[in-house]
C-alpha cells in the first residue's frame, strides 16, 4: 500500500513537509520490499531510521511549537511521546527475538496509523495556527 505525497498532506512549513516526504518514501520503499516478500529483511533498516526519525523530526517539531506557544504543544507531545514509546518497545522486541512475522505487522500497523492520524490531524492543526502567528516558520 504505497502512500503517495499530495497538496493534502502539505503543511507548508518546509522543514517538516521535508522530513514527512523522507518518511512516505522509506514507508513506500518499506511495503514493496513487505509484497517481494523482503519484509523481514528489511525491519532492521526501518526501525534503525525510525529512531533517527523519532529524534530529529519530533525534537524538531516539539521545539517549533514551544517558539510559538502552540497552544496544543502538551496534546501534540503526547503522541510523539507515545510514538517513541510504541518504537522502543518494537526495537525491544527485534533485539530479543530478531525480526518476526509479529514485529513486521506491527511495525506497518503503527505506521500506518502514524500517517494517516498525526500527519493528517495533528500536524495540519499545528500548521493552521503556525500560518496565523506572527514570525512564522516558513
Amino acid at each position: 500500500m504505497d502512500i503517495q505525497w499530495s497538496n493534502e498532506l502539505e503543511t507548508g512549513i518546509e522543514e517538516i513537509d521535508n522530513h514527512h516526504k523522507e518518511m512516505l518514501r522509506r514507508f513506500n520503499d518499506f511495503q514493496t520490499a513487505c509484497y517481494l516478500e523482503k519484509g523481514l529483511d528489511k525491519l532492521s533498516d526501518q526501525l534503525a531510521f525510525l529512531g533517527d526519525y523519532v529524534k530529529c523530526h519530533l525534537a524538531m517539531e516539539e521545539q517549533l511549537q514551544i517558539d510559538h506557544n502552540y497552544p496544543g504543544y502538551l496534546k501534540h507531545k503526547e503522541e510523539h511521546d507515545g510514538f517513541i514509546r510504541d518504537f522502543r518497545e518494537f526495537e525491544n522486541q527485534l533485539n530479543i527475538k530478531g525480526t518476526t512475522s509479529n514485529l513486521l505487522i506491527l511495525t506497518n500497523f503503527k505506521l500506518v496509523i502514524w500517517l494517516a492520524q498525526h500527519f493528517n490531524w495533528m500536524d495540519k492543526d499545528l500548521a493552521t495556527f503556525l500560518e496565523a502567528t506572527p514570525n512564522q516558520h516558513r
